[in-house]
């Protein structure tokens, strides 16, 4: 059944004609009428200028002549989108369902090109005449007779040209904007790519900094300095205040590792420019043991942090 097309025999005295079409239409200019004279939608076809009368509904005048066929068809665009996005109040329902139906009319319509059976046969007439020259041509020594076979296959060919063309037309916009679209999808996955191997290398580095360092206790100290080393620990046995020193320039990377074991509950206040995930910092218990990892790319201005783990046993 036809989603995107309305079929009437004419027989020389109607003049207003229905239409029906699956979802209807967008606007009433992608709606076309077609006259095939003699019914046989292999001949070529003269478009029609109509009135519309209703919605569903339109005139032709004078009455097109008897034994012809009427082909109404919705032609939605293909080639442009009828809404684009911006960032203001365009964003509506009417407009997402305006681009909605445009995606699902060029589907139907794409459809009704393929699987119409009078146009299937009018196709298949030609691939068969096509078929027969070819064959014509390998059994017989005679140019003449294969001359004629493929005139015979050209004539029937050229009868369904336009049908055929209406269908690779169609197939070949969408294969465009297919390969459009996988065309930024591409690009989006060498960027992520890009920026995953930075990180990568960016990790290794910070990790041959940690195990190619020494291991500083801290003692009653509070200060942090890479110069010394990378990794640090404390016993924290009451409120403490961190601060480093030594730290790199940019670009080189700044790392440092910190072992923490709590006897008590206290309150760890950090140097400036320490984030955490989701703007949370972590919170100790009373007692236990906590490993951390902070990571500076600009030279210290800025560093991320992480809990390695927590609550060791």
């Amino acid at each position: 059944m036809a989603l995107s097309q309305t079929f009437h025999d004419t027989n020389g005295t109607t003049e207003e004609w229905d239409i029906s079409l699956s979802g209807g239409y967008l606007s009433r200019d992608h709606v076309k009428a077609y006259f095939y004279p003699t019914g046989n939608l292999e001949d070529a076809r003269a478009p029609k200028t109509f009135t519309w009368l209703t919605d569903t509904r339109i005139r032709i005048t004078p009455a097109l002549a008897a034994g012809g066929k009427l082909l109404i068809q919705r032609e939605t665009p293909r080639a442009d989108l009828l809404v684009e996005f911006t960032n203001t109040a365009d964003f509506t329902q009417q407009n997402l369902t305006t681009l909605g139906k445009q995606s699902l009319f060029m589907v139907q319509e794409v459809t009704d090109l393929y699987e119409d059976p009078e146009l299937i046969g009018a196709i298949a007439d030609a691939k068969q005449a096509a078929a027969d020259a070819t064959a014509a041509a390998a059994t017989t020594n005679s140019n003449v007779v294969a001359a004629q076979a493929a005139e015979a296959a050209a004539e029937a060919a050229q009868a369904s040209t336009e049908l055929a063309a209406d269908a690779a037309l169609a197939a070949s916009e969408a294969a465009d904007s297919s390969q459009a679209a996988a065309a930024g999808s591409a690009s989006s996955a060498a960027t992520a790519l890009a920026s995953a191997n930075a990180a990568s290398t960016a990790a290794q580095a910070a990790r041959d900094a940690i195990l190619n360092s020494p291991v500083i206790a801290l003692g009653s100290g509070t200060t942090l300095d890479l110069a010394a080393g990378k990794a640090f620990t404390k016993a924290v046995d009451g409120d403490t205040t961190f601060s480093v020193s030594g730290v790199a320039a940019s670009p080189k990377l700044n790392a440092i590792l910190l072992d923490l074991t709590f006897s008590t509950s206290a309150v760890i206040t950090w140097w400036s420019g320490v984030k955490w995930s989701y703007g949370l910092a972590p919170s100790f218990n009373a007692a236990g043991r906590t490993t951390l990892a902070f990571v500076s790319f600009d030279g210290g201005t800025t560093w991320v942090g992480s809990v390695v783990a927590k609550d060791l046993a």
